[in-house]
């Protein structure tokens, strides 16, 4: 996430060496849809957590889609191709639109014998063949590469890791946040 998707805010900027992260997962729900979890964090100051959640309710609709979406075709201006001030796609500055865009408009089960990939597709060359890989172990074996037991603690790689869906509180920083869950969580197993 940079800067020129919300302008103006204070949202890690990865690309100017700033201390913060933000990135997005997608979950795979079925064969021909997936779910995805975005995160951002920083460690120099606050997010804006009312102008982020402003600026997503302008562009993710009710329905949790991208309002820019292929029965709109995207809302592309083809104006706006032509100017100088960039994004040069006519989509607008909300680039998970354009992640969508690009990802969608090769339809439901891409057609991979079709396609082009060059050097800088690494990762998803790389990411196909670890796919690939999974595919193959699960034939083997019956086991999905990365298992972990619910009700086998020892070894578990991420037994201390938190999934929430809340903003950490104003008077809490990330660590005391998952400090105090992680001692609720533990009471409650006594």
């Amino acid at each position: 996430m940079n800067n020129y998707v919300f302008p103006n805010l204070a949202v890690p900027n990865t690309s100017t060496g700033e201390v913060g992260y933000s990135g997005r997962w997608y979950v795979p729900i079925d064969d021909e849809t997936c779910n995805s979890f975005e995160f951002y964090y920083r460690h120099t100051e606050p997010l804006n957590k009312e102008v982020i959640l402003k600026f997503r309710g302008e562009h993710v609709a009710g329905d949790r889609r991208h309002v820019r979406r292929p029965e709109n075709r995207y809302m592309q201006d083809r104006e706006a191709m032509k100017g100088t001030d960039g994004p040069f796609a006519g989509m607008g500055r909300y680039f998970p639109a354009h992640d969508a865009f690009a990802v969608e408009t090769q339809g439901a089960i891409q057609d991979r014998t079709k396609e082009h990939l060059g050097s800088t597709d690494v990762v998803i060359i790389e990411v196909r063949k670890a796919l690939v890989a999974a595919i193959k172990q699960m034939e083997e074996t019956g086991e999905a590469p990365g298992l972990v037991r619910a009700r086998d603690d020892s070894g578990r790689p991420f037994r201390d890791f938190i999934c929430t869906s809340v903003f950490i509180g104003e008077d809490e920083d990330g660590p005391s946040y998952c400090r105090r869950v992680l001692t609720e969580r533990a009471a409650a197993a006594e």
